[in-house]
């Protein structure tokens, strides 16, 4: 019998993860579901955050580039891996640069199909994400290639309304845990309306690493997190500061630091484009001056 993949795909800090984690907090029988996660850096810190609310061994990393480009090998093996378990769906959280495209076209692997695509809208960026002129396309092909759209943050904007002819479901609601969780088919966007991802050259990332020599305060991490949003797409990971380890989120000026119960720290992924590196390198010696 072929198991079915259901992709959640959507640009960085969309709410990927908090959805995820969401599902595995409910009440829903969730033996026979596995999860992949595709994190973009060299410390999965999505799969960190997910396995900290998961059985054991549910939970499948996926690290360094995108699972649709630079590492097709071991996702092959994780397919491998699974179909020899007792497996009956697979739930995957996409690197948020992925094309859901390419990604399905990966599903199509012996043994396993793709379900359907969940893409994760930002109701509070995503009208600015759509008019960046480095990333805008990306985050417009990902939404056009959705079968489901979730509306993330609505709270935080109310007013926010998207037009598209794909079912959309707010990120708040038991609808989409139900969806996610299910193994039943859910009709796939028209294939004739996709744009021509081939003929364009997708936008470039790179990532680094931090792993600070010193304990810092909680309050200055924040502010210089806030004069790292003009230079990046995303921070986040596990740091020490005085006030004890700490969760960090981060998407442009949106910054969440919570504590980090039971975790070790792993520093701080950094995603930017390539041509804000210097910036990036001026706002870290920076930090580490404080």
């Amino acid at each position: 019998m072929s198991i079915p993949i259901t992709l959640v795909a959507g640009y960085l800090g969309a709410g990927k993860t908090t959805l995820i984690n969401r599902l595995l907090h409910t009440k829903i029988d969730l033996s026979n579901l596995a999860i992949l996660v595709n994190d973009f850096g060299d410390i999965n810190i999505d799969a960190k955050m997910i396995r900290a609310a998961s059985a054991d061994g549910q939970v499948i990393g996926l690290n360094n580039g995108c699972v649709c480009c630079t590492i097709q090998d071991d996702f092959s093996q994780s397919l491998e891996r699974l179909g020899h378990e007792a497996i009956e769906h697979i739930l995957m959280e996409a690197s948020g640069v992925a094309s859901p495209a390419k990604l399905k076209a990966q599903c199509h692997y012996p043994g396993f199909h793709p379900r359907a695509c969940f893409v994760v809208i930002d109701a509070v960026n995503h009208v600015q994400n759509c008019n960046d002129k480095y990333i805008g396309y990306l985050v417009k092909d990902q939404m056009e290639q959705a079968d489901v759209l979730v509306i993330s943050k609505r709270d935080m904007n109310p007013d926010f309304i998207l037009t598209s002819k794909a079912t959309q479901v707010n990120a708040q609601t038991d609808e989409i845990i139900t969806l996610l969780s299910s193994k039943s088919s859910i009709a796939h966007a028209d294939a004739s309306t996709q744009p021509t991802l081939a003929k364009r050259n997708p936008p470039q990332f790179t990532t680094r690493t931090v792993a600070l020599s010193k304990t810092i305060n909680r309050q200055v991490l924040y502010q210089a997190l806030l004069e790292l949003a003009s230079v990046i797409e995303r921070a986040k990971g596990v740091l020490e500061t005085s006030q004890g380890l700490v969760w960090v989120q981060q998407v442009g000026a949106s910054i969440n630091i919570t504590a980090a119960h039971d975790q070790t720290a792993t520093g701080l992924v950094l995603i930017y484009q390539p041509d804000r590196a210097a910036a990036v390198e001026q706002q870290l010696l920076r930090l580490e001056a404080l």
